[in-house]
């Protein structure tokens, strides 16, 4: 038998406590090189057999005499070591040439004692070692040393063995023995040494094994601990995975321990499991204070990440365990995406509530930004469409998707095959019943369950019933085989393999652990999205008339209708209208009612909800029926309940809303609208505040716009008598000025150029819906789902708050154009008055306004200078709008010059 030495396999040696090499071993073992001679030659004795005699001190000859004089040119040479020009190397003797001088002299060779006393002695031309006499030797060798001496004794090495093996499998034995309170293995013989092995040797190798035993016992303690009702689903996987990796390293170490005759094959054996159970312990401390399954997987994640950069033996263990970890994040996953219906979702204890679901939206590390949005936007779609049709073909439990998700031995291109498959066979289904409602649905079913459907026509199928006999016929396995425990073979493997043939596989396994674990699914979910928004954006459109309750905010909220705004503005400003004011003895007539803000400086403010209701009832109702392209069937109701209500203002601005000459008079009046689903995904609540801070800004410059058109009116009356005011004129005209550039940017750069831009958009996502149709397909040509469309939507009012000076940023500029529009209204009230007093307030507004300009002028300026932080398409076209601004404000340079 081959020796294992020959194969380069020394922890497979028994024993290295042999005698060394001997003729007849070197003759039995087959080599390609020569056989080591290690054999001294013998010395020859002196002739007269006479002690040897050998001088150590080499002979030197006596250097000659020489009377010449010593030439000056030779000394540079001789002091710098080299030969003169007169001298040669043959004429130096070498002093440290001992062949040469013991043949000059008569020094006699060196022989072996053996030799001397002629005696014929065996191998005694061999060299000694120490392991010859046996470990016996060794340790009474070492005890002679007084540093290395042992006082305790040495122990046997079958026993110590048996002890070793033990302990390496977490068991106590007589040398070893568990300490609950420190939670470790002490060694009962402390100081005691293994024969055969140094101290110093033997405790390192007992602290070694100590250390794997003791992880064992923690980790087992760990498993069997009992686990708080609100631990995360992933905690328990890793709790699962430790439990099937130790009962793995179990199997595969007392397999191998009887084999065991030696300490370095001990060592051999353990190393691989240790260095495992090692990556264990650092894993339960990383998840020890998790409280959700996205913590824990980011966790276990980034842990395996770092352990596979230096141990990759490791890859294939790790990613099974990984993949385990995140098997009940994925079945989750898998709910939320409409991979399995709402009632497998509840009998399997995944509940689809917000607050369950909320851990998708927290910034979890093992998933990527766009992994992350991907998964909030498939997950809103479904869950707007479970809302509308929880019985919906894409609701349904589909085996092949839901596996493909939640198998770990599926690479990228085998899931991408199965999303592809998935999606063509659903496109069919869902073109073959386009129309088929929940009602439709509900009675197939039953009628399916009561006989009447095809489900009891089709033939009965013996073949589950024949599976389950011949399983329950066959015989008992390994319940790891049987239930095909991919991360208890992986480490079976990896205990019974040898270092030297992992190869370019571990190497390919580490390279797929550095990308994220959504990688390999993310085809699924992409085409769950294209189809889930394919079908939500048809029902938008087409059932729910979401281009209709766009347009309708567009009418009432931005004041695109002009039927609307002057019907509104009549009631509120105009003085021609009869007041909804009750009062004692005055009889409401049918004219036109109206508020008759600012007519008198003694008028009770604000209205009552009577006074306001009879006001406004009458303007939405009239104006919606009015909505081009409106059927007369529509006109019932106003869509959302559109209809004015009470703002709901905070402390600090219910004072200046009770000044009825101020520009806050009206922030009491809203539009209410509540929008129904699945309308709410484009018109969500913090877009409805957005139209509404819109709303809010318009009304009063409503209000500003009628006043100063009233004032011009005034102007011409006071020309045309001859008396004109030109004080008074010069307000008028600027004022005028100020307040038709504001409002016709406000109208048409502010609102209407970005709302077309969004019209534009969604009438082409309508067109390409209709192209797919004619195509008969879903999800090839559009790549807008509701999630961008709700952005696009929320992106035209925040380009419009932008241009109306709404944002927070733009805090400085606004108040300084409601300054400016407050001025107006006070010195137009102080117009309308002749008294001196009056006239003082006129004059102090006017220098106001004129102050105020000028600050919105240089702070439009200074945007305009400003350089740009991104070379981007929307900044340069916010600054170029400013500049159009300025330009039309500060026509001729009016407020800038000197």
């Amino acid at each position: 038998m081959e020796d294992p030495i020959d194969r380069g396999l020394p922890f497979d040696v028994r024993s290295f406590w042999r005698p060394s090499l001997t003729d007849d071993d070197a003759s039995q073992h087959d080599s390609l090189f020569e056989s080591l001679d290690a054999s001294l030659p013998p010395l020859d004795l002196l002739k007269n057999d006479g002690p040897p005699e050998y001088h150590l001190d080499p002979i030197i000859p006596e250097l000659e005499h020489h009377d010449e004089q010593i030439h000056p040119e030779n000394d540079k040479f001789e002091a710098n070591g080299l030969p003169g020009p007169g001298n040669s190397d043959q004429d130096i003797a070498d002093p440290w040439d001992l062949d040469g001088l013991l043949e000059q002299g008569e020094a006699s060779q060196l022989c072996t004692w053996e030799g001397l006393e002629k005696r014929n002695v065996p191998n005694s031309e061999k060299i000694p070692l120490i392991s010859e006499a046996g470990p016996a030797a060794f340790d009474a060798a070492i005890n002679l040393l007084p540093q290395m001496r042992n006082d305790v004794g040495v122990l046997p090495q079958d026993y110590a063995l048996r002890a070793l093996c033990s302990l390496a499998l977490g068991r106590s034995s007589t040398l070893f023995q568990w300490n609950a309170k420190v939670q470790r293995f002490e060694q009962t013989l402390k100081g005691a040494s293994i024969t055969g092995i140094s101290r110093v040797c033997s405790d390192s190798l007992a602290e070694d094994i100590i250390d794997m035993g003791s992880t064992i016992v923690k980790l087992r303690t760990v498993i069997e601990r009992q686990r708080p009702l609100k631990a995360p689903s992933a905690s328990l996987a890793l709790t699962s995975c430790v439990r099937s990796i130790l009962n793995a390293i179990d199997q595969s170490v007392s397999g191998q321990i009887g084999g065991i005759r030696s300490v370095l094959q001990l060592q051999r054996l353990v190393a691989t499991p240790y260095r495992l159970l090692s990556v264990l312990e650092t894993l339960i401390d990383a998840t020890r204070k998790c409280e959700s399954d996205e913590s824990v997987i980011s966790a276990v994640s980034d842990r395996i990440y770092e352990e596979v950069q230096t141990q990759f033996d490791f890859c294939a263990v790790l990613r099974a365990l990984l993949a385990r970890v995140s098997v009940p994040w994925l079945e989750r996953l898998a709910a939320d995406i409409g991979f399995c219906s709402t009632e497998t979702a509840l009998a399997s204890g995944y509940s689809t509530t917000d607050d369950t679901m909320s851990g998708l939206e927290q910034a979890i590390t093992f998933v990527d930004t766009e992994d992350k949005d991907l998964i909030r936007e498939t997950r809103n779609a479904i869950k707007i469409l479970r809302t509308q049709d929880q019985y919906h073909l894409l609701l349904g439990d589909d085996p092949q998707p839901f596996e493909a998700l939640l198998d770990p031995t599926l690479d990228r291109t085998e899931v991408s095959r199965i999303s592809r498959s998935h999606e063509q066979a659903m496109v069919s289904r869902l073109r073959g019943q386009p129309a088929e409602s929940t009602s439709n649905i509900i009675d197939k079913i039953d009628n399916k369950i009561t006989g009447g459907g095809t489900w009891c026509d089709e033939p009965f199928e013996l073949a589950p019933f024949e599976q389950t006999a011949a399983l329950m016929s066959s015989h008992d396995s390994v319940g790891h085989e049987q239930s095909g425990d991919r991360l208890h073979e992986q480490v079976m493997t990896l205990c019974s393999t040898d270092m030297r043939a992992i190869g370019t596989e571990v190497i390919e396994l580490a390279t797929d652990m550095s990308t994220t674990p959504l990688e390999r699914i993310r085809p699924l979910i992409q085409t769950q999205q294209r189809l889930v928004n394919g079908v939500l954006l048809r029902r938008l459109f087409r059932e729910h008339k979401l281009r209709h309750h766009l347009e309708v905010q567009k009418s009432f909220q931005l004041f695109g209708n002009a039927d609307f705004v002057l019907r509104l503005s009549t009631a509120l400003f105009s003085k021609e209208t009869q007041s909804a004011e009750r009062r004692r003895g005055a009889t409401l007539t049918g004219e036109v009612m109206g508020l008759r803000l600012g007519t008198t400086h003694e008028e009770r403010w604000p209205p009552a909800s009577s006074e306001l209701q009879l006001t406004l009832m009458g303007i939405l109702n009239e104006t919606y029926g009015k909505l081009p392209g409106l059927k007369s069937s529509d006109g019932a109701a106003l869509p959302g309940g559109l209809s004015f209500s009470i703002r709901q203002l905070p402390e600090s601005e219910i004072d200046r809303v009770l000044d009825p000459n101020s520009v806050y008079a009206l922030d009491f009046l809203r539009l209410q609208y509540t929008t129904i689903p699945p309308l709410d995904a484009i018109i969500t609540p913090d877009v409805l505040d957005k139209y509404d801070g819109t709303f809010r800004f318009l009304l009063r410059l409503l209000r500003v716009v009628h006043v100063t058109g009233s004032l011009q009116k005034a102007l011409s009356l006071h020309w045309e008598t001859g008396h004109p005011d030109l004080e008074a004129c010069k307000f008028i005209k600027e004022s005028n000025h100020f307040v038709s550039v504001l409002m016709s940017h406000t109208m048409e750069l502010g609102i209407a150029e970005p709302w077309q831009k969004f019209v534009k958009a969604v009438d082409g996502l309508v067109q390409v819906l209709a192209q797919e149709d004619d195509a008969g397909e879903m999800g090839t040509k559009v790549h807008m789902g509701v999630e961008g469309l709700r952005r696009l939507h929320d992106q035209c009012l925040e380009t419009a708050r932008s241009r109306l000076f709404l944002k927070r940023k733009q805090a400085k500029l606004r108040q300084t154009v409601e300054e400016a529009l407050n001025t107006i209204l006070k010195a137009s009230f102080a117009l309308q008055r002749v008294d001196a007093q009056v006239r003082a307030i006129f004059r102090e507004n006017r220098t106001s306004f004129a102050r105020s300009t000028k600050e919105i002028v240089n702070l439009l300026q200074d945007i305009v200078d400003k350089p740009l932080k991104t070379i981007s398409a929307a900044e340069a076209e916010e600054v170029e709008v400013n500049r159009v601004l300025l330009s039309r404000l500060n026509w001729n340079e009016y407020y800038t010059r000197a």
